[in-house]
């Protein structure tokens, strides 16, 4: 599904922050990355845009798809594994 320019931007600005966030927490011990995460991250930043609820609705069944479907993950499976603390 190809988005304007504009909304393309929109979703982008909603999950690459929290990307980063997820990415750090995992590098200094916190919580390991999940597909859920990721899911949910996604999603979010779907809701968080100004595209039309039937739009949202089909991004984040695409979204489930691709993680569930086609890359065969569950929601526990482990994206990034959290650094051990010593």
């Amino acid at each position: 599904m190809l988005l304007t320019e504009a909304d393309h931007a929109a979703f982008d600005a909603g999950w690459l922050e929290a990307w980063e966030d997820l990415k750090a927490g995992a590098a200094s011990g916190g919580k390991s990355v999940t597909a859920a995460d990721i899911e949910s991250m996604l999603i979010s930043a779907i809701e968080n845009t100004n595209l039309p609820p039937k739009m949202k609705g089909t991004m984040a069944w695409r979204i489930q798809q691709e993680l569930y479907g086609e890359l065969g993950l569950t929601k526990a499976s482990i994206i990034i594994k959290a650094k051990p603390i010593p």
